[in-house]
């Protein structure tokens, strides 16, 4: 149960019924990151994510020399990216649209020198919400 409360407290507030899709929609972006770079494409491919004490992480990604991983902290309300070269990035996870959790996401693994090439399938997702430069779905 408090695994359950900590992932309904990082989602809370985001509206009435968008809670799971919203955290849902997050970790699809978190899981075709981890996809794009183990398989260096997001194409047909599915990625699990990882019960941690915390919440979820995708464990260890390969990334040129080293590994990084990405962990849905509940607890601390943060998307924590950890390369293994040292330093990190966070994310706050709080109440967001889901292209604005994407755009933050890229930036911080940008920040890190973790080039993602994938482009997200806006029309395939059914939250409505404005994305910069693209459709306005996700």
């Amino acid at each position: 149960m408090l695994f359950r409360s900590r992932v309904m407290a990082a989602t809370a507030g985001i509206g009435p019924g968008r809670d799971r899709d919203t955290l849902h929609r997050s970790t699809q972006i978190v899981g075709k990151v981890r996809l794009a770079h183990a398989l260096g494409s997001v194409t047909g491919g599915r990625s699990a994510l990882y019960v941690s004490p915390r919440g979820l992480t995708t464990s260890a990604i390969p990334h040129r020399d080293g590994a990084f991983d990405i962990e849905f902290d509940f607890a601390d309300h943060q998307l924590r990216i950890r390369p293994s070269d040292g330093g990190g990035r966070e994310v706050a996870l709080k109440p967001t649209s889901v292209a604005q959790f994407y755009t933050e996401t890229m930036a911080a693994l940008g920040e890190l020198g973790i080039q993602t090439l994938w482009v997200p399938n806006w029309s395939s997702m059914a939250v409505t919400c404005s994305v910069p430069g693209g459709d306005r779905r996700t």
